[in-house]
């Protein structure tokens, strides 16, 4: 039977059990369907109702984790606040489980040999009373239940191809008419094409662009190809295009160039200016391609900025890391005291810096959030470790007991406001990608600065105040250096610490010996106030590049940079994604961007592996 998308909504509420399976070809517009669908329901529903909650099915591995336990995964990672426990022992995200009403979009995403294990999981854990809907593309669908089984009750609709009628009245509507008249009515550059289409239908190019043309995504990228361009769709009448997966291919490639062809933005921002990524056809189709190809390697469909770091081998994030830090703390051991030692600092805290960078998985990004319902307990065992951390310090270089005392409530607090520092962002209900990036930026800075100023304050305090030698162990080193054993071990303490808010147990290990060089490696102190306050102060800019470079806003600025030098991408990368946004190449779920269409990132992705 034919319908409307009114009518699916009453086919779903017609179904005993509340089981709908919709089915299309590839770019039949299954997803926009569905996310109409969930408006629909949630405009209709009662309370008591299950919610609809959209999950894209390409991440569930139906042998290593339970739908139920998988979907309740995703929304803890979406809305943080739900990992909490219950009083039942589960999480508030577990607990909301049976008043979630499962859409689960694009079965033809997961790996092939999932997929029946998907259907049998559904069948099999499913009891009849929950609703679902489910999304395929049709061919992979009827393979999927030959090997397995059908999804059991469930009402099954298929999208169906746009008809010549609906072509003749989608095509020219938006095209620039022509002089003349044909059929009575005002011509475009359209007519000719559609003319053929009546009157050739049985010929092989004919058939060939009424298949490829009656599915919304082909429909859609031939109008922007043509429409609003200088094109002229009478190429298309060409016998090279009587195969379909040729035709198919010159759309999709056409679709970039249009979307940037002089005319085509949509956009009402003034795209004159440099933030808006303006940039020529030739541009953004290396750059899309690019991108494409790494989703294709990540196996996702987000666009999501803190990702890009993958973009950039290992090797290059650590030695870039290591460059850096090794630089920054060089200087300060160079200017404080003397070549030797700032060869010393340089060479461990590069050390530390790029195997951090290398081997660390890329950070998530993170916000401020000012709510001290629940966060009273954290503060309370994060800060003791802080002040002991501190109060470490100011006792091991002997500073004078206001400095001792200060330190160790800095300290206290650098550990301690990690709490509200460093927030997961609620990525999926974030407006914008750029408001998750703002968000993280604030919090990557305030969590900078927090240790930069407890650890620059230390610093200055050791040369002003700490005689060369006081008593303890010395230790003689290579290159003429002496390491004070006492110093040595509080500078470790407190690198551990710092390296471990940072990056976990692999930032403890590997910061405890650079801790252990700056504050052990013995020098005279100074006499100025005013030159270790200055030293002090460029000591806490190195530790706040440390810490930011365990940021995700950190880490991207990083990878933009590789990838801009290597031209992969452009220098403003959030306003190139914008403006790809306003043109239609891509779309936006909460703080992510996706390819408007699955199809068009699988053909740059595979433009990408030919020209490799």
């Amino acid at each position: 039977m034919e319908g409307e998308l009114a009518d699916v909504l009453r086919t779903f509420d017609g179904v005993p059990s509340k089981r709908l399976v919709v089915l299309g070809k590839p770019g039949a517009g299954k997803t926009v369907l569905t996310l109409r669908l969930v408006l629909q329901i949630l405009e209709a529903r009662r309370p008591g109702d299950r919610v609809p909650v959209l999950f894209s099915l390409a991440s569930w591995r139906p042998g290593e984790q339970s739908l139920r336990f998988w979907m309740s995964e995703h929304i803890a990672k979406d809305f943080p606040a739900l990992s909490a426990t219950a009083p039942s022992g589960a999480t508030w995200a577990a607990e909301l489980m049976d008043h979630v009403l499962p859409v689960l979009d694009g079965l033809d995403e997961m790996p092939e040999s999932c997929r029946s294990d998907a259907i049998r999981h559904l069948n099999a854990t499913l009891d009849l009373e929950t609703p679902v809907i489910l999304t395929s593309r049709t061919d992979e669908y009827r393979r999927t239940i030959e090997s397995a089984d059908v999804f059991t009750a469930a009402a099954v609709i298929e999208l169906q191809p746009l008809g010549l009628d609906q072509l003749v009245g989608y095509l020219p509507f938006t095209t620039r008419r022509t002089n003349g008249e044909a059929h009575g009515a005002l011509t475009t550059k359209w007519t000719p094409v559609l003319d053929y289409l009546r009157e050739s239908g049985t010929d092989a190019v004919a058939q060939a662009l009424i298949e490829v043309l009656s599915t919304p995504l082909m429909s859609s990228m031939a109008r922007v190809a043509y429409s609003d361009t200088s094109a002229d769709p009478v190429e298309l009448i060409d016998i090279r295009f009587a195969d379909t997966s040729v035709l198919e291919k010159h759309l999709l490639n056409s679709f970039v160039f249009a979307s940037y062809f002089p005319h085509a933005s949509t956009s009402t921002a003034p795209l004159g200016s440099a933030r808006t990524g303006r940039c020529r056809p030739e541009q953004a189709q290396v750059w899309l391609t690019f991108l494409a190809s790494h989703l294709s390697r990540l196996g996702t469909r987000d666009i999501a900025w803190w990702q890009y770091i993958h973009g950039v081998p290992r090797a290059v994030r650590g030695l870039a890391a290591g460059l850096v830090s090794g630089v920054l703390f060089g200087l300060v051991g160079g200017i404080a005291a003397d070549p030797a030692i700032g060869f010393a600092y340089g060479l461990f805290f590069a050390l530390a810096a790029g195997t951090c960078c290398a081997l660390d998985s890329e950070p998530e990004p993170s916000c401020l959030e000012a709510r001290f319902r629940g966060t009273a307990g954290p503060f309370l065992l994060r800060f003791p470790v802080g002040v002991v951390t501190g109060l470490a310090l100011g006792t091991a270089f002997d500073f004078p007991g206001p400095i001792v005392l200060g330190l160790g409530l800095a300290f206290g607090l650098a550990v301690g406001l990690r709490v509200w520092l460093d927030v997961p962002a609620n990525v999926a209900n974030a407006s914008t990608p750029l408001v998750v990036f703002r968000r993280d930026r604030t919090s990557a800075l305030a969590h900078c600065a927090s240790f930069s100023f407890s650890l620059g304050i230390a610093y200055a305090a050791a040369i002003i105040f700490t005689e060369e030698a006081s008593g303890g162990l010395m230790l003689d080193l290579p290159l003429g250096l002496r390491m004070g054993v006492e110093f040595g071990l509080s500078g470790a303490i407190a690198g551990a610490v710092v390296g471990g808010v940072a990056y976990g147990r692999l930032g403890a290990c590997a910061y405890s010996p650079a801790g252990a060089v700056a504050a052990g490696l013995a020098f005279p102190p100074t006499d100025s106030v005013a030159f270790g306050l200055a030293v002090g102060l460029l000591f806490g800019l190195a530790v706040g590049f440390t810490v930011l470079s365990s940021r995700a806003w950190g880490i991207f600025l990083l990878g933009r940079g590789w990838l801009t030098v290597c031209g992969r991408q452009p220098r403003r990368l959030l306003g190139f994604l914008a403006d790809a946004h306003r043109r239609g190449i891509l779309r936006q779920t909460g703080g992510v961007y996706q390819f408007r269409h699955a199809h068009l990132q699988e053909r740059l992705a595979e433009q990408a592996r030919a020209s490799d």
